[in-house]
């Protein structure tokens, strides 16, 4: 079975989608502006969408607050050539990044528990 390569990451920032997209654009060379609060970026098409169940009031759970959330930056693979290796360093990469805004985040993936452990 094919590892699923998809992934998301949760921020929870009060920047705004214009402003979370050109950060991505100005700490990633290589991304390329796509439409309206996306880009290509390492062979995926990266959008950021505001997550509807965005909640402050629970975003602090520590178990579940993730998913209150303020966006969900969407990672959608658009090249047959990559694999879960390519794809965990790009969302090690995004989420270095927009922890380095102050902006506290968590990754959605099927390789989720391999971010830990280097």
């Amino acid at each position: 079975m094919e590892p699923m390569l998809q992934f998301f990451v949760m921020v929870d920032s009060e920047m705004s989608r214009e402003r979370m997209i050109a950060g991505v654009l100005e700490a990633f060379p290589e991304a390329r502006p796509h439409k309206a609060y996306s880009c290509d970026i390492r062979g995926n098409l990266l959008q950021v969408v505001a997550n509807r169940d965005a909640d402050p009031s629970l975003a602090d759970d520590p178990e579940d607050g993730f998913l209150y959330f303020t966006w969900e930056v969407d990672c959608i693979p658009q090249r047959g050539d990559l694999d879960e290796d390519h794809q965990l360093v790009l969302a090690r990469d995004l989420q270095r990044h927009f922890a380095a805004t102050g902006a506290r985040t968590a990754v959605g993936a099927s390789f989720e528990d391999r971010l830990q452990t280097g």
